[in-house]
């Protein structure tokens, strides 16, 4: 496939832009253009529910003029209609179309959208980027010798369209925390993201800022990365299938943070994920489990190997 043109088109959004990446960096292709793309008044609302495409001169992000690609990958609702504009091109499609799976050669959907199909394969999380090479790099640039040698990650999120984090979350948290932090035999690395409420994470801050913490406040290099890497045990707040996803990547023992709200999508996620032993609720304990690691990107890319060998 090293001579195969793919591109990789979504709306712009990072979080589905990134699934779509770490996809690639499982194909042997060395030709991938990132196309950003936009739809103009009416198509942006038209697409994909009412009509499935829409005119090249409504479609923002693309040369027409450019070769055609032999691969897509494409995520969100807008990517849609371009996707189907190029009908000679090997089409996979990550997450949910909204459409009829059977428009693409090939859809990577949740398991919990709960949607089937012979061109449809099902993930059981996040496709990310995160690798045993990444991780290692990561570690390698992270200089976390200062903190004792259990260590243990907390990525934050925070306020969303499903969840919602009450004025007592980063209280609740110290308290399950503190028999841990006062041992002193364990390291905390906590992060959070632009949707934390500023006050919580003020809190966090506060919380988290003796010799046995570090907090990342937004400057210089994330190290996002480096905390999976360094982490023997890694808590992540339940609003954020991505930040789930990666830590089961790691094949490290993960716990899940309650919020308030939910959603049933939310709830199929969480039930899957127990049910095959990769996830547990944080209680206060740290506890050691064996787990076979989340891997959709590479799940997801042999699958689009496979199928376009046959086409082709």
């Amino acid at each position: 496939m090293s001579a195969t043109k793919l591109w990789i088109i979504t709306e712009g959004m990072a979080g589905t832009e990134n699934q779509c990446l770490a996809i690639a960096d499982y194909l042997d292709v060395k030709d991938v253009e990132v196309k950003r793309i936009g739809l103009k008044k009416p198509f942006d609302l038209l697409c994909p529910p009412i009509l499935k495409t829409a005119p090249k001169w409504a479609i923002t992000g693309i040369d027409w003029n450019a070769p055609a690609p032999d691969i897509i990958i494409a995520s969100g609702r807008k990517a849609v209609p371009v996707t189907l504009q190029f009908p000679n091109a090997f089409s996979a499609f990550i997450q949910n179309p909204r459409i009829a799976p059977r428009h693409f050669d090939l859809c990577a959907i949740p398991e919990h959208d709960k949607i089937y199909g012979d061109n449809v394969i099902i993930t059981r999380g996040a496709p990310n980027r995160i690798s045993q090479n990444t991780l290692d790099k990561a570690k390698s640039k992270l200089d976390l010798s200062a903190l004792p040698d259990k260590k243990v990650a907390i990525l934050i999120g925070g306020n969303s369209k499903s969840h919602s984090m009450d004025d007592q979350f980063a209280h609740r948290l110290y308290d399950q925390l503190m028999p841990f932090m006062q041992s002193g035999d364990y390291g905390f690395m906590v992060t959070a993201s632009r949707r934390t409420p500023d006050h919580i994470r003020d809190q966090l801050n506060n919380i988290f800022n003796g010799n046995n913490c570090i907090f990342w406040d937004g400057m210089g290099e994330n190290p996002y990365h480096g905390y999976l890497a360094h982490a023997d045990y890694i808590l992540v707040s339940e609003d954020s299938t991505s930040m789930l996803s990666d830590a089961l990547t790691t094949g490290k023992p993960t716990y899940r943070l309650r919020l308030n709200g939910g959603s049933e999508k939310f709830d199929r996620l969480y039930q899957n994920l127990k049910r095959r032993a990769l996830l547990r609720i944080f209680d206060g304990t740290l506890d050691h489990w064996e787990y076979k690691p989340l891997n959709d990107a590479k799940h997801v890319a042999d699958e689009i190997k496979k199928r376009f060998d046959k086409r082709t």
